[in-house]
């Protein structure tokens, strides 16, 4: 076995220990969603998740303080983004 192969199982059990898997029900309508946003981003599903994850934190954050997060063109608001 080469020093490369073996640092790589090393970094994938310490990986490991910080990561949880889950099991996800979704509705064929968010898979396909999912799948789409994949492709188009070329990130994996799970990447994908992640981010979504990410933007909700922010989103939430924002409207607990009283703030939006929203999608602006040219000073005017085209979407705004809430999570109640």
């Amino acid at each position: 076995m080469f020093r490369s192969e073996q640092s790589n199982e090393a970094d994938d059990e310490i990986d490991s220990r910080y990561r949880k898997q889950l099991n996800l029900d979704l509705s064929q309508e968010a898979y396909a969603l999912l799948q789409t946003l994949s492709a188009e981003s070329g990130k994996n599903m799970a990447e994908v998740l992640q981010m979504g994850l990410a933007l909700y934190s922010v989103a939430q954050k924002a409207n607990k303080t009283g703030l939006t997060l929203g999608i602006v063109h040219q000073e005017k608001v085209i979407q705004e983004i809430t999570t109640s």
